[in-house]
């Protein structure tokens, strides 16, 4: 059973990285889709100005979620290191 479970952990860590690049490429479609929306609407010039707005919005919208997940995980870090599913060796 626990043979099983690596199989899948490893089919599962195997993959990530697909969904990673899938991810990378519709976060670039979608951020080229935005510069041209903008570039569009100020009569086909695109600004410093608009580029760092472009750069804080994306920050603002993941920093928070990104912070979030790595305190979460500094904190819990210590309470799990020790679990009984690991192999003492």
């Amino acid at each position: 059973m626990l043979d099983f479970f690596k199989q899948v952990f490893f089919t599962v860590v195997g993959c990530a990285n697909q969904g990673i690049d899938v991810f990378f490429a519709i976060s670039g479609f979608l951020g080229v889709y935005k510069c041209l929306q903008i570039y569009d609407a100020n009569g086909g010039f695109l600004t410093f100005k608009d580029s760092l707005k472009l750069i804080a919005r994306k920050f603002l919208r993941l920093a928070p979620m990104t912070y979030f997940i790595f305190f979460l995980t500094w904190a819990s870090i210590s309470r799990i290191n020790d679990g009984p599913m690991w192999m003492n060796t």
